[in-house]
């Protein structure tokens, strides 16, 4: 309006100012409160805490090295301190979950690999979160990405290929029959744990 008087108009961006603020940390809270609700009981292979649920937080883990960064979070290698259990933690970003809008789509994951139960599919064992982002503790693959371990050894002998594909072709008949379709298969999200055994 421009017979607003300066200070007017002050007051009118200060007041839009703090309902977008108000109306963005609702939407957080409104969000995330779903991450909030009751989960599985954890399983830590053989450790003492199988079958007890628990509220989880970051200084539950001892943190270890980075191994690897993606476009919506980095993985640390972490150390539970309790059990002394080794797990992956994926810690994402609430600020840029939000900012690329994909708070459905890390709920969704979250719900679909809460419910995936399968020796080739990377296990989900909890998740929280707290004020700055949310966590997710996972399987440890100790090899890591297959196509680093590809780019290391160059070429594999046809026997551990078949292997891999094999393990691979498993895993996908167990999410084809839950209904559920992995639509980014690539080495990159392929790992390699002990055993040759494929994630």
């Amino acid at each position: 309006n421009t017979n607003m008087t300066p200070i007017r108009r002050s007051m009118q961006r200060s007041r839009e100012t703090r309902e977008v603020k108000e109306a963005r940390e609702l939407k957080e809270m409104d969000v995330f409160h779903r991450l909030s609700m009751p989960r599985r009981s954890t399983n830590f292979g053989n450790s003492s805490i199988i079958g007890k649920s628990r509220q989880w937080k970051l200084t539950d883990f001892e943190i270890g090295k980075r191994l690897g960064k993606g476009k919506f979070g980095k993985v640390y290698c972490v150390r539970e301190k309790r059990s002394g259990f080794l797990c992956a933690l994926k810690v994402m970003s609430k600020h840029e979950i939000l900012s690329y809008h994909i708070e459905k789509q890390i709920i969704r994951e979250i719900e679909i690999q809460s419910n995936i139960l399968h020796e080739n599919c990377l296990a989900l064992y909890g998740w929280f979160q707290d004020d700055q982002n949310v966590y997710l503790i996972v399987e440890y693959a100790a090899f890591g990405e297959l196509y680093k371990v590809l780019t290391k050894m160059k070429r594999i002998d046809d026997k551990l290929a078949s292997y891999y594909i094999y393990q691979v072709a498993m895993a996908l008949k167990y999410l084809h029959e839950k209904h559920l379709i992995h639509r980014d298969l690539k080495p990159e999200n392929i790992l390699i744990h002990l055993n040759e055994k494929i994630k």
